[in-house]
């Protein structure tokens, strides 16, 4: 099992590691510039490895580089995925849906404002990558 300090460690490299991507972009006269960059992280409840595993959505303010948490579920589907939209206030994630014999992840979005949650999709098994189209 992976110990919980590799992952918050993977977490900050990765975010360390977008950081030049993002001061390339806003150098560039011709690129748009990111507002803020959103991550998907998962981590053990406490330090025993045998509690359960909650994913937060952070979003790093890339001119401040601040971070903040903006939202967290349980880790129940296979592969956790989430997306901050901060314009619209929603938050798109994935979640486990059904019992042990028929079950699937599904893709939800949840308002930040009112916390009303919605389920987007009905008949998936696994869900590799979310896409927004702007």
């Amino acid at each position: 099992m992976v110990k919980p300090n590799f992952i918050y460690i993977a977490a900050i490299v990765a975010i360390i590691g977008a950081l030049p991507f993002y001061f390339s972009i806003k150098n560039s006269s011709s690129a748009p510039t990111a507002e803020y960059i959103s991550i998907t992280y998962s981590d053990y409840n406490t330090d025993n490895t045998s509690d359960k595993i909650t994913t937060q959505i952070l979003t790093l303010d890339c001119p401040s580089k601040e971070i903040k948490k903006v939202f967290e579920f349980d880790y129940t589907s296979q592969y956790p995925l989430g997306y901050c939209d901060k314009k619209d206030q929603l938050v798109y994630f994935t979640k486990r849906i059904g019992d042990d014999q028929n079950y699937g992840d599904q893709i939800f979005v949840s308002n930040l404002l009112d916390k009303k949650e919605t389920q987007l999709t009905y008949n998936l098994f696994a869900v590799n990558y979310i896409i927004l189209n702007p």
